[in-house]
């Protein structure tokens, strides 16, 4: 039985290969992502419509993304944005697609995660952390 057991877990290992993401030290730091070109249909752009995009951060835990935050108010045109961190601990971004029509957004995409090898660069997710240093030690002396 022990056998069986374990030749199931090699072959589950095997299935589901464990992911780990790379997490930046930093008070801040930049996001980039690629432009949306097409339609999730696969259809293209229509002439009218304008692409912006906003940006999401969530600690790395949430692993339901239960608990996100929009780091900005408007959506905007650019293909990246910096973060700074105004509170500890260890986080992910997220990025989604707003379709503007005359000035007014009138469809969302899903928010694509920075843990997800599925939306990242070569796969490789990422993350960051975030905490404020300790002071020097004082006192410095040889006893």
């Amino acid at each position: 039985m022990k056998k069986l057991l374990l030749i199931l877990c090699f072959v589950l290992s095997l299935c589901f290969p464990a992911f780990s993401i790379d997490l930046t030290t930093a008070d801040s730091i930049t996001i980039a992502w690629d432009p949306v070109e097409d339609l999730i249909s696969g259809g293209l752009i229509p002439e009218n419509t304008e692409v912006k995009y906003e940006v999401f951060i969530t600690t790395l835990s949430d692993t339901a993304k239960e608990n996100i935050e929009k780091i900005i108010e408007n959506p905007i045109l650019e293909l990246e944005y910096t973060i700074k961190f105004e509170l500890e601990g260890k986080f992910i971004f997220g990025v989604r697609s707003v379709r503007i029509v005359d000035g007014e957004a009138v469809a969302y995409s899903d928010i694509a995660w920075s843990d997800d090898p599925l939306y990242c660069r070569n796969g490789e997710t990422f993350g960051a952390i975030y905490f404020v240093s300790l002071s020097n030690p004082k006192g410095f002396r040889i006893l």
